[in-house]
Order: structure tokens, then sequence, then C-alpha cells
């Protein structure tokens, strides 16, 4: 698991823990992205309207907890519910050519925290 984070709703106000972080996404910019969402690793985590900034350049601010007041409760279970996405599109497994296993070498293993 590349990333893992606690996410949490007060109403409108969206509070975030980054628990777990590969070192391979600290400070590299944009990390994943739909439409609308981003995911990005700057200097701090942080939660913006549109994104969320996980740990970066910053090593000090790692354990900060971040939080954003939205202007309603279902703008915040939007972010929450595109940010998941793009966090499980972050973890997901590298491909791989199925053609190149033999049967003895395929699992199905379906997890989720």
């Amino acid at each position: 698991m590349k990333l893992k984070v606690k996410i949490v709703r007060f109403g409108s106000v969206v509070a975030v823990k980054i628990l777990h972080q590969d070192e391979s996404l600290r400070g590299i910019g944009e990390i994943a992205s739909n439409k609308k969402y981003k995911i990005c690793s700057r200097q701090i985590v942080g939660i913006f309207y549109d994104y969320l900034c996980i740990r970066g350049s910053k090593k000090s601010c790692d354990n900060n907890v971040a939080h954003y007041n939205f202007n309603n409760i279902e703008e915040a279970k939007n972010w929450i519910e595109n940010i998941v996405e793009l966090i499980e599109k972050i973890n997901m497994p590298l491909t791989i050519n199925i053609d190149d296993l033999d049967d003895d070498d395929i699992d199905v293993i379906i997890t989720r925290d």
C-alpha cells in the first residue's frame, strides 16, 4: 500500500491525517487526478476545495492533521468520495500480462482497509 489516509467528517468540516505514505510519493507534485479533484505532494499536508496535499518536503509537518470547512455537507461528502477513489487508484497494483503467468501463479486477493 502506497498511501493510507484517515478521513473524518464533522458536518461540513473534513479532517485528514496521513497514516502511511510511500517515500516515492514525497514532493513529486501531482500524483493522481480526475476531472475535478487531485492528490499532490508539495510541502505539507493540506486540504483544499478540490485537492489533497499529502506529506511533502517539510518532514517536520508529516504528523499534522489538516482540515477544511466546506460550504455544506454535500460538498464535503463529494470531496471525500472523490479523494477515496484517487487513493484507491494510487494503491492499485501494477498491471501484469495474464498471458505471462502460469495457472499456479494466479491468485485473486481483494482488500480494502
